[in-house]
C-alpha cells in the first residue's frame, strides 16, 4: 500500500505544477496563431522537432541512466560517481555538437542558426536539471521548476511575440530563457558541486550507464523519426504551411499526453521500486486505462464547442485531424505505461527495439501516402505506428509480467469513444449540445465512482503494506 500512496502524492506534486504549466501554455495558442503566419509557425516547429531528434546524440540519455541508478544507489559516494559521469558526458557532447554545428553552418545557412544552438544546448542542460531533481527525489522542485520554466516562456513570448513583433526568433529566445533560468534554480537549490568530483570518476559505473542508456537512444530516436517524418515530408512535399496546421492539430493531443506525463514522471519511479509485484501493477494498469478512455471522450466532446476561441481562422483546417491524433496520443500514452515496467526490469533493449519499428512503419506510410493525401497521411501515419508499437510492448510484457485486461470495460470505452469521434465530425451544434450532456452524465455517474474508488483504495488506512 505504501507504494500506492507515494505514486498518488508524487502524481499529485507534478500534476498541480504541470497541470497549471500547460494550462498556461495551451492558453498561449491564440497568441501564436494570431501573430504567427501557417508559415513561421511550421518552420518553427520542425526546428523544433530537428533539436529533439539531435539532443540524445549529445547526451546518449544518460541523464536517464542518472536518474534510474540514482534511486537504487542511495551511497552519497554512488551519487557523486553517478552524476559525475552523466556532467562529464553532457558537457564532452555539447562540445562536440557545436564544433559540428559550426562547420556545418559554413555549408548551409538558415533562420535563427545561433539560436538554433542554444535551443538545443539549453534542452539538454534542461533535461539533465529535470533528471537531477526526480533522481535526488525532490519532488517539489521538479514540479515547481517546471512551473517557472512556462511561467517565463508565457511572459518573454508576450514581450517577444505580441509587442515587439519577433516572430519565431521570440520563440526561440522565450524557450531558452525559461528552461536556462529553470536549469539555474535547480542546480543552486541541489548544490551539484558538490556531487561533481572528477577523481570519483568510475569506469565500471560509467559502462552501467552506458549499457543502461544506449538502447533508449534508438528509442528516442525513433518517437523523434515519428514526429519529425510528418513534419519534415508535409514541410518540403506540402508546404510548410501545411505544416503549421499539422502542429496546431497536435496541441490538442497534447493536454491528453501531459496529463499522463503528470502520472508517467511518477510511474517510472514507482515500477522501478516494486519490480514483481504484479498485483500493484495490474492495479495501476486497469485504472489508468480507464482515465485515459475518459479523458479522450471528454476532450472530443469539448473541443467542438471551444475550438474556435483558441484557433485563428488561418489554422482552423487543422480541426479535422485532432481526433486521430487525440487516439494516436491515447496509444502513445499506453506504450509509455508499459515502458515504466520494462525500465523497472532494465529492459531497455525492448523499448528501444518496438519503437524502431514503429518509426519504420510511420516513415514508409508517410513516404507512400503524403504526396496525396497530405496532412491526413501524416495524422493516420501516426496512428497506426503508435498502435503497432503499444501492441508489441503489450505482447513483449508477458515474457516479465502478467497483466490482465477487463474486456468488458475495454469494449465499453471503445464504443464510447467511437460515438464521441462520430459526434466530432457531425458539427451539429444542437446534436453536439444532446450529446454533450449524455456523455457528462455518464462519465459523471461512472467516472465518479470509479475516481472515489481509486482514492480509497490508495488512502484507505487499514491497508497495510
Amino acid at each position: 500500500m505504501k507504494q500506492k500512496k507515494e505514486l498518488l502524492k508524487n502524481t499529485l506534486i507534478i500534476g498541480i505544477g504541470k497541470f497549471s504549466s500547460q494550462v498556461i501554455m495551451f492558453l498561449m495558442l491564440p497568441l501564436y496563431t494570431s501573430y504567427l503566419t501557417t508559415d513561421e509557425y511550421g518552420t518553427y516547429d520542425t526546428l523544433v522537432a530537428i533539436a529533439t531528434f539531435i539532443t540524445p546524440f549529445i547526451t546518449m540519455l544518460l541523464e536517464e541512466s542518472m536518474f534510474r541508478f540514482l534511486i537504487e544507489y542511495k551511497e552519497k559516494t554512488k551519487k557523486t560517481e553517478i552524476i559525475t559521469i552523466t556532467v562529464m558526458f553532457h558537457i564532452i557532447g555539447m562540445a562536440i555538437f557545436s564544433i559540428i554545428y559550426a562547420g556545418v553552418c559554413i555549408f548551409f545557412d538558415f533562420e535563427c542558426q545561433i539560436l538554433f544552438l542554444l535551443y538545443v544546448i539549453i534542452n539538454a542542460i534542461h533535461g539533465l536539471s529535470n533528471a537531477l531533481s526526480r533522481g535526488l527525489e525532490d519532488i517539489k522542485l521538479y514540479s515547481i521548476s517546471n512551473f517557472i520554466t512556462n511561467v517565463i516562456i508565457v511572459i518573454c513570448n508576450i514581450i517577444t511575440i505580441a509587442i515587439f513583433k519577433c516572430g519565431m526568433t521570440g520563440l526561440f529566445l522565450s524557450f531558452i530563457i525559461g528552461n536556462l533560468i529553470s536549469a539555474t534554480i535547480v542546480f543552486k537549490k541541489l548544490n551539484i558541486l558538490r556531487f561533481i568530483k572528477l577523481r570519483k570518476f568510475n569506469k565500471d559505473m560509467a559502462k552501467k550507464m552506458i549499457k543502461y542508456s544506449i538502447p533508449l537512444v534508438p528509442n528516442s530516436l525513433s518517437w523523434s523519426i515519428i514526429n519529425l517524418s510528418d513534419r519534415v515530408m508535409l514541410t518540403y512535399i506540402v508546404s510548410s504551411s501545411a505544416n503549421g496546421i499539422y502542429s496546431v492539430s497536435n496541441k490538442f493531443p497534447q493536454i491528453l499526453g501531459s496529463v499522463y506525463n503528470f502520472f508517467s514522471t511518477a510511474w517510472k519511479e514507482s515500477a522501478s521500486k516494486s519490480v514483481g509485484d504484479e498485483k500493484y501493477y495490474n492495479e495501476i494498469y486497469e485504472n489508468i486505462l480507464k482515465i485515459l478512455s475518459l479523458i479522450v471522450i471528454g476532450l472530443l466532446i469539448v473541443l467542438p464547442f471551444c475550438y474556435n476561441i483558441f484557433v485563428a481562422e488561418d489554422f482552423i483546417e487543422s480541426y479535422k485531424y485532432v481526433p486521430i491524433l487525440i487516439i494516436a496520443m491515447m496509444f502513445s500514452n499506453i506504450s509509455e505505461f508499459y515502458s515504466g515496467i520494462f525500465i523497472a526490469y532494465k529492459e531497455t533493449k525492448i523499448i528501444g527495439i518496438t519503437t524502431v519499428i514503429s518509426a519504420i512503419i510511420n516513415v514508409l506510410i508517410n513516404v507512400i501516402f503524403i504526396t496525396k493525401y497530405q496532412i491526413w497521411a501524416a495524422s493516420i501515419s501516426t496512428l497506426i505506428s503508435t498502435l503497432v508499437v503499444a501492441i508489441i510492448r503489450r505482447k513483449l510484457l508477458e515474457n516479465h509480467i502478467n497483466l490482465s485486461e477487463n474486456y468488458r470495460e475495454i469494449f465499453k470505452y471503445s464504443i464510447l469513444i467511437i460515438i464521441s469521434i462520430i459526434s466530432f465530425y457531425i458539427g451539429n451544434i444542437i446534436y453536439n449540445i444532446f450529446f454533450a450532456i449524455f456523455m457528462i452524465l455518464i462519465i459523471y455517474f461512472d467516472g465518479r465512482k470509479y475516481i472515489k474508488d481509486i482514492f480509497n483504495k490508495l488512502l484507505r488506512k487499514d491497508n497495510k503494506v
